[in-house]
């Protein structure tokens, strides 16, 4: 049996001080890279203030997938929760909070409201209805609504957020009305 014995020389160590010496050009070559790209966004950032960065996820963080931030329109972060400090002023916060609310309960996104001119003014009846000679009005409760369809997905959803059924929703809306009406 022969055994064969080592010269001294590292064959390992020499190509890896070839490649450590390739890894060091190619490096100094990403920070150039990265110092033009900085120079470009700081340039950009100069000139035109409309533009908008893209939206990036960051690690370690969970967003909404169809549910948009309030303030940014980009995806809602979930986690980790942001904090007031995060924010620009208190209500930017509080909008953070409630779209958050919105989303864990299982509600869509609040609509936008129409302006006052969008919606159109109702006409008024000519004469009101006679009262219902056959009961007292103490002794009757009963009052049969007809809504849309987009009117009906408001109630149930206002009755989703209060935990209650529709129709127990749209007898709390009709006697607060009532009230609030004979108040005035």
């Amino acid at each position: 049996m022969t055994c064969q014995i080592d010269d001294g020389t590292d064959t390992f160590s020499e190509s890896g001080r070839a490649r450590d010496q390739n890894d060091r050009a190619g490096d100094q070559n990403d920070r150039a890279r990265d110092q033009n790209d900085r120079a470009g966004d700081q340039s950009g950032r100069a000139g035109d203030q409309t533009q908008k960065e893209p939206f990036r996820r960051l690690p370690g963080h969970e967003y909404a997938s169809n549910y948009p931030d309030p303030i940014t329109g980009d995806p809602l972060q979930i986690y980790p929760s942001k904090v007031p400090s995060d924010f620009d002023s208190e209500d930017d916060f509080w909008k953070y909070l409630d779209a958050l609310s919105r989303r864990n309960n299982g509600l869509p996104p609040p609509r936008p409201k129409p302006a006052g001119n969008e919606i159109s003014p109702r006409a008024t009846p000519e004469r009101l209805p006679k009262p219902a000679s056959r009961f007292k009005a103490t002794k009757s409760r009963h009052l049969a609504v007809r809504l849309t369809e987009a009117d009906y997905e408001l109630l149930a959803e206002l009755a989703r957020a209060h935990a209650v059924r529709p129709g127990t929703m749209a007898r709390m809306l009709v006697v607060r009305g009532v009230r609030a009406s004979a108040a005035e």
